[in-house]
């Protein structure tokens, strides 16, 4: 399966925020948390792919918006939970 992940989505937060907010750029509705940038590495880490391509199926493939933001949380999670030991050792 191609890296859909390694793609920029900031095009996508752009859309989204003018979906929201319209060119005047208010606040962000209240249950929208802030925009998490991850880094090439994190996105490429085998951690993070793995849980990421787990999500797609015949039914939610890759490049469907929802099936990708799904895989980029997975990914995002997964690989957190990896890290957390490894954050408190330093």
């Amino acid at each position: 399966m191609p890296n859909a992940l390694s793609l920029s989505f900031e095009g996508d937060w752009q859309l989204l925020t003018d979906a929201w907010l319209g060119t005047s750029y208010r606040q962000a509705p209240p249950n929208v948390g802030d925009k998490l940038q991850l880094a090439s590495h994190t996105i490429n880490h085998p951690v993070f792919e793995k849980a990421a391509h787990a999500v797609y199926s015949q039914n939610w493939p890759a490049h469907h918006a929802l099936a990708d933001a799904r895989a980029l949380m997975a990914g995002y999670r997964a690989w957190k939970t990896f890290m957390e030991p490894i954050r408190r050792i330093r």
